[in-house]
């Protein structure tokens, strides 16, 4: 759950290799952001230890409590550990000037990779065919392949961006730079797509505006919001701060799953499993976790994350629409 110390010290190397060409206050600032980043990466240690000691606590807690009741019951400890974990995040994405920051968290006995985006700060975008094709990029070797030759940079996270067809169509709405390339799909249930048509199902987008949402999709098709990027999926993990109704706690039902959250409009999160792991667990990171009033699972077992910073380096895969990063820029909000 420690984050990845090469981030931090390439960042500190083109801060100092630049730093004659930047004026006072801005070096000043910058100065003030690397000691924050540094005392929240302490914070991140100190917290590590925490969320062991209280995992030990909440076993005999369990222990105890279910022999007197004979069932468990929510424990002050987890509340603590949850406050903590809270806290960390908020100020992580608040006060850190990294535009991108990767995070491997450990928890319900589970191991997950997390992407914090700032999403006007980075040249995030979707892709599904080739440049003046229609060719599909299908799996992120191809992109980055694409990206390096022909869009001028280098793919820095990429994940598949939503349920997609045999033939590798996006299974509902698709919009890529301002074009509706596959229109929304209203249907409420059909074989073969369970997790798709388990209602209610969502819209990841990007507005013109740059503002990140998640939507359901009865809210979409009301409200007609203009975007620029946008992928539908499903189902939705949390609705308005509410975990889906048909997620049951305790579900033997696992696989690798992978969704992004909204913790406001400039911070999206994308999250990947390590291990299987059950919808109700996995929704419950977003929103007890990360803060995010809204979140759409994006897919399960064929579901593939490329991240180096984090160590996830396979570019193998078969997608349909993919959601990527291009290098980290400088843009303003």
């Amino acid at each position: 759950m420690k984050a990845p110390s090469f981030v931090i010290i390439c960042l500190f190397l083109v801060l100092s290799s630049c730093s004659m060409f930047i004026p006072a206050s801005t070096k000043e600032e910058l100065a003030s952001s690397a000691k924050e980043i540094e005392r929240l990466k302490k914070e991140l240690s100190d917290l590590e230890d925490t969320v062991k000691a209280l995992q030990e606590q909440k076993r005999r807690d369990l222990a105890i409590k279910a022999a007197a009741l004979k069932q468990p019951t929510p424990l002050d400890s987890m509340k603590t550990l949850d406050s903590l974990m809270r806290h960390f995040v908020k100020q992580l994405f608040t006060a850190s000037p990294i535009a991108q920051y990767p995070l491997r968290l450990n928890m319900f006995n589970n191991s997950f990779d997390a992407y914090i985006v700032k999403v006007k700060k980075s040249d995030l975008r979707f892709f599904w065919n080739r440049p003046n094709s229609k060719v599909a990029y299908r799996n992120f070797q191809q992109l980055k392949d694409v990206t390096n030759k022909q869009l001028q940079g280098d793919l820095i996270f990429a994940t598949n961006g939503g349920m997609f067809d045999p033939n590798g169509d996006p299974k509902g709405l698709y919009i890529e730079a301002g074009d509706t390339l596959v229109p929304l799909d209203t249907i409420s249930t059909r074989v073969g797509y369970l997790n798709f048509y388990l209602q209610p199902n969502g819209v990841f987008l990007i507005e013109k505006n740059g503002n990140a949402r998640v939507m359901t999709r009865k809210d979409y098709q009301l409200e007609k919001p203009i975007a620029s990027y946008a992928t539908q999926s499903g189902p939705m993990l949390v609705i308005d701060n509410e975990i889906h109704p048909a997620f049951t706690e305790g579900s033997k039902n696992k696989y690798i799953r992978s969704g992004v959250g909204v913790i406001d409009s400039d911070h999206i999160v994308f999250i990947i499993s390590n291990r299987p792991v059950n919808f109700y667990d996995f929704a419950t990171l977003f929103r007890d976790y990360f803060g995010c009033k809204n979140a759409l699972y994006l897919d399960g077992a064929i579901s593939k994350m490329y991240l180096p910073d984090l160590r996830r380096n396979k570019l193998e895969g078969n997608f349909g629409p993919i959601i990527g990063i291009i290098n980290s820029t400088d843009k303003t909000n």
